[in-house]
């Protein structure tokens, strides 16, 4: 959509790991946001939560937490909630350095004070190294130690960042090598790694240490503070990577050595690297942000770049975690998303035939992006800075530029022109221009101007006639005379911000009503009650006449059209990684997708919604199980007695994008359906006797349902419902059936019988309260004794119980009701509609009525006999 007003335009042809101690001496600073020239980072810092803003590194542990290390101790974050850490929780030290993640789950931390430690998640606890007083006698205070790693056969392998060699602690306790002191700070370094443990790296120039050596790489440069942490893997090319101040060096399975010097601050002191995925590594500098590496040492990206940054971290959604020295944690939901930061918002996109983007600004500034080029160049600046508005000409290779309330017409070469441009559409429409409240029409060299009774957003060329989106609706010029086209429908009388036209089928944003869709002979809008992010549209981009791309003022939606008017829709909002809400206007430009916003230019893959996000994690877990509010075990099969039925299932998934709002559905048994809820516990305490088989599923970034936990559930039966009972119980009862049939067969018929085998049962509970039906009304489950119902009927799709004070109303049938009833031999049908309680009926009136609770109840002939059994 491009607005314009009445004014002239202008014309443009083809437009190390550092010393931990270093730590300690930086400053601490919040921000809420920082809006870098790449992604856009949300900021955490100890005022959200966090123990310390200074952090030193990210984990994310097999339950899907994630973990900070800090000065002030340890922090886990579910996406929600931060929780802390210290000495009181267990930990052996408040400032840890560093996390080693091993390949068993364990997560080895290191601390400033030597302690380590290790955990798997918070439940499993943390657990102190046992011999950390060996660590103590071994190596003095002032080292720091810089590399961990644990052998198969549960070595601890520890190197200093100023100390040749390792210290090496077997799993009995016992020092089988020692660190040394640098032997020689001369050009040359040796770094060395070990077969038994290929991601421990260490520092020997002292020749003496050659058993056991996997391979060893020479750097022959100045010395200095050591940044290396271990080699970096990535299986996925059979190569290795170990970095040393600003040089990388890449090893293959041949041992190969090829170095590659960064070029990138020299100046810098590097902190830290790391790997981020199968094709990148990052580093980390002190007050120079981040960088990201191919693995040919190529430069990709810069993060926060004037931060001090230790560790670049993605987490199992695709999100991307930065700690800093001195500015907390930095997150970013979807690191594909770029945001560019300007003196002023854009306003307008267009693009040309080459792939080149143009960007217009609210202060008169106009920009092009080349297809290979990071930066943008300038093609025009306002001196008035007022708005500029932009459309480009593909049939005659023009770039227009209007600028607010000018006077003037200029092209590139600051040349005064004739011709004028009053208004600039989407599309290709440059024979006709408009106004504030008119259009221009070029017919055969001849102009003529239309005058619209509203104020005009857009106009847009169908076949022979011209569209015109004004603030009162849409209007047609066709055949020389103006139509208004509201009366066609209510959909085309609210305001148009956006007009475009493809094979003959019309897209219109408005301001309330979503988009229309105007075609042949239907018109209808998709709005927000269908799934759109917002009624108010201010842009759509047609990538084809199947696919929509729609801005509104909460973010971009993308429209799937099938046949017959159905439709897919996908969202990019907030919630998503898109931190723009107000959306201007949208281009797509090689499979990029433009977005201009009042938070700045966005660029986004265009199969951004085709993604799926890979991980063979599954975070989903039930975290504890209780029983009376007392926390009991959690196994596979979960057993209740009779006097614990109030159990819970409290449960949890991570999502980072979703900030904790996760959505779960669960059920109790294979063949029921599913019951959704954003809650993370279930209360079972409302089964009945019985085995059931407890299933629950998280959605997971995709929308897909794909984690599921599985648990058996049995409510075991009492004592008086056992085998052994029950069978004693027939025994007994078979005898006395045969002893009264015997004497009493000619005085009873079969309803009598029935009467008295079902009173027995009943007798031999401890008391009426016993009997009880589970019902649901008004969102909660009851226990409602059933010897206080005196009747029930059915209505519509409802049922009444009625007791002497109460009316319940439930959804569930008449005889499914009836037979859920553990007496419902108390019971009996008087009425298609009714059952009644026959100890609760007061009088009887022939053969029509009965009552009951002073309540008259309507007795029909084809259950009048049933009636007998009251006065039996």
């Amino acid at each position: 959509m491009k607005i314009k007003t009445e004014s002239n335009s202008i014309r443009v042809k083809n437009c190390c790991y550092i010393y931990p101690f270093f730590y300690f001496f930086l400053f601490l600073t919040h921000y809420n946001y920082l809006n870098s020239q790449n992604q856009f980072f949300k900021n955490f810092t100890a005022i959200d939560g966090l123990s310390s803003s200074e952090v030193y590194d990210i984990t994310q542990d097999n339950i899907g937490y994630i973990w900070f290390a800090t000065d002030r101790g340890l922090t886990r974050f579910d996406g929600k909630t931060f929780k802390r850490y210290t000495i009181s929780e267990g930990l052996p030290d408040n400032t840890i350095l560093n996390f080693y993640e091993q390949p068993n789950g364990n997560i080895w931390c290191t601390t400033i004070n030597h302690k380590i430690f290790y955990f798997k998640n918070e439940k499993e606890g943390f657990c102190s190294y046992k011999y950390n007083e060996l660590i103590k006698e071994n190596i003095s205070n002032n080292s720091v130690i810089n590399n961990l790693a644990v052998t198969k056969e549960n070595d601890l392998l520890l190197a200093f960042n100023n100390r040749d060699l390792f210290l090496r602690i077997n799993n009995k306790g016992e020092v089988i090598t020692k660190p040394i002191k640098v032997i020689a700070r001369d050009d040359k370094i040796n770094i060395k790694t070990l077969k038994d443990a290929p991601n421990f790296i260490f520092r020997d120039n002292s020749s003496i240490f050659n058993f056991n050596i996997d391979h060893s790489i020479n750097c022959t440069f100045l010395t200095g503070a050591s940044s290396f942490t271990g080699m970096i893997n990535f299986p996925k090319y059979n190569m290795s990577c170990a970095y040393y101040k600003n040089w990388c060096f890449f090893i293959d399975s041949n041992y190969t050595i090829r170095s590659k010097e960064v070029p990138y601050h020299n100046s810098r002191l590097a902190i830290k690297a790391g790997k981020l995925n199968d094709n990148l590594l990052w580093i980390g500098y002190q007050y120079g942000g981040a960088i990201i590496l191919d693995l040919k040492g190529n430069i990709k990206d810069h993060l926060l770049k004037d931060k001090s940054v230790t560790k670049v971290f993605k987490d199992h959604e695709g999100g991307l975690w930065v700690s800093t020295l001195n500015s907390g944690v930095y997150y970013c939901k979807d690191p594909s998303i770029k945001h560019y930061s300007f003196k002023s918002f854009p306003t307008e996109l267009d693009k040309n035939d080459k792939g080149e983007l143009f960007v217009a600004f609210h202060n008169g500034g106009v920009k092009k992006k080349l297809i290979h080029e990071k930066n943008f160049t300038e093609l025009y600046s306002s001196k008035r800075k007022y708005p500029v508005f932009i459309g480009y000409d593909k049939k005659n290779d023009q770039l227009y530029i209007e600028e607010l309330n000018s006077k003037k017409v200029i092209n590139q070469n600051l040349e005064i022109l004739k011709d004028q441009v009053f208004g600039i559409s989407d599309d290709e429409l440059f024979t006709h221009s408009f106004g504030k409240s008119y259009i221009r029409i070029n017919q055969n060299g001849n102009k003529k101007e239309v005058k619209v009774p509203e104020r005009i957003y857009d106009i847009s060329k169908n076949n022979e006639s011209v569209l015109i989106g004004t603030q009162g609706g849409l209007y047609e010029y066709y055949n020389s005379k103006l139509n208004s086209l509201t009366e066609e429908s209510p959909l085309l009388q609210h305001r148009i911000t956006d007009i475009d036209v493809k094979k003959n089928q019309v897209y219109i944003t408005t301001m309330g009503k979503g988009i229309v869709i105007k075609q042949r002979d239907t018109i209808f809008a998709i709005s927000k009650k269908d799934g759109l992010l917002s009624d108010i549209c201010t842009e759509v981009y047609v990538e084809d006449p199947y696919t929509l791309w729609v801005g509104t003022n909460r973010g971009i939606n993308r429209i799937i059209l099938y046949k017959n008017n159905t439709y897919d829709i996908d969202r990019l909002s907030y919630d998503e990684g898109l931190v723009c809400s107000e959306i201007l206007d949208i281009e797509i430009v090689n499979k990029t997708l433009w977005v201009a916003s009042r938070e700045g230019l966005f660029s986004i893959p265009s199969d951004i919604f085709d993604r799926t996000y890979k991980t063979n994690k599954n975070y989903l877990h039930v975290n504890k199980v209780t029983l009376d509010d007392k926390e009991v075990k959690i196994a596979d099969e979960l057993a209740i007695t009779p006097s614990e039925l109030n159990m819970k299932i409290h449960f949890n998934t991570i999502s980072f994008k979703n900030q904790g709002r996760n959505e779960y559905r669960y059920k109790l048994k294979e063949d029921e359906d599913w019951s959704y809820t954003y809650n993370t516990s279930i209360d079972l305490s409302h089964l009945q006797y019985g085995s059931y088989r407890f299933i629950l599923q998280a959605k997971d970034i995709n929308g897909l349902w794909n984690e599921s936990i599985e648990k058996d559930v049995v409510v075991m039966s009492p004592f008086w419902m056992t085998k052994w009972f029950m069978i004693l119980i027939l025994f007994l009862t078979g005898s006395l059936i045969f002893i009264f049939f015997k004497y009493r067969v000619l005085i009873f018929n079969k309803n009598h019988f029935l009467i008295i085998y079902h009173g027995i049962l009943n007798k031999l509970r401890r008391s009426q309260n016993d009997l009880y039906v589970s019902i649901k009304a008004n969102g909660s489950t009851i226990k409602l004794v059933t010897s206080t119902i005196g009747y029930f009927k059915s209505s519509r799709n409802y049922l009444e119980i009625y007791t002497e004070n109460k009316k319940y109303v439930v959804r569930k049938k008449l005889d499914d009701f009836y037979n859920d009833l553990p007496d419902l031999i108390e019971y009996t049908k008087v009425h298609r509609s009714y059952y009644v309680r026959l100890d609760k009926i007061s009088e009887i009136k022939g053969n029509k009525e009965v009552y009951i609770f002073n309540n008259a109840i309507p007795v029909s002939k084809t259950y009048a006999d049933n009636l007998k059994r009251f006065s039996a």
